[in-house]
This record gives C-alpha cells, sequence and structure tokens, in this order.
C-alpha cells in the first residue's frame, strides 16, 4: 500500500491481529521507538518486534509480545504462527498492551516524563553557567 491517509488508520488496525514492528538493527532503530508500538497495544494488537532497542524493552517488560531477529524470517514465522495458534497467549500479550497504554503510556503520563527531563537539562545549564 501507499501512505494511508490518518483518517483510515484506524480501520487497518481493526481488521488486524498482530502487530509488526521489525525494524533492521541500523543504528536509527537503535535509538527511537516508533509510535505504532502504542498503537498496536492500545488495539490489543500483540507485537511481533525486533529483539533490540527500545520495542524489545517493552515487549519485554511490558509483556505485549515476541522479540525476534529481524534478519531471521523463520525466527518471525514461528512468532507469528505461535500467536495465531496459541489463543491464551494472544490474548495475554493483547489484554498486557490494552492496560499497558491506560496505564503507563498515555500522554498524561509521558507528559510529566518529558517535562521532567527538559527540567533536568535547563537545571544542569544553569549550573554550568
Amino acid at each position: 500500500l501507499d501512505a494511508v491517509p490518518y483518517n483510515d488508520v484506524v480501520g487497518y488496525y481493526q481488521k488486524s491481529k498482530i502487530g509488526l514492528g521489525i525494524f533492521l538493527p541500523i543504528k536509527t532503530h537503535q535509538i527511537i521507538l516508533q509510535i505504532k508500538i502504542f498503537e498496536y497495544m492500545n488495539f490489543g494488537l500483540p507485537i511481533v518486534g525486533s529483539n533490540f532497542g527500545h520495542i524489545f524493552e517493552i515487549i519485554e517488560k511490558d509483556k505485549v509480545g515476541i522479540a525476534v531477529n529481524p534478519e531471521n524470517p523463520e525466527e518471525i514465522a514461528e512468532a507469528l504462527n505461535k500467536l495465531i495458534a496459541d489463543e491464551n497467549i494472544y490474548y495475554t500479550f493483547s489484554n498486557n498492551g490494552r492496560d499497558a497504554v491506560r496505564k503507563k503510556y498515555r500522554w498524561e503520563y509521558m507528559e510529566e516524563k518529558l517535562v521532567s527531563i527538559y527540567s533536568d537539562m535547563l537545571k544542569e545549564k544553569t549550573d554550568l553557567l
């Protein structure tokens, strides 16, 4: 597909069963976290994602999916098949994702963290002056 209009994205999530966060291990992917991961969690989509960086931390910490080697197609396929075949694991990851978004990854909570980071940076800068 080409770029999907923003208003159509929800429809795609509602038709989906699993969220893929498969990113190659390049520097950019090791330091950033795509917002799609939180969108997948919000829609209760278990994630199959790369086994490094921030996506790996969230998958492991919040128990929302399966981390895989992004350069190993067989491992990716196994993870997808496991989620489809095992209803208990699927719904555990699905529910964990929704709970994590509701309790930890809402803008109200993230805003507090962001303000705290900026405050700390400003404090450090003024301490240096």
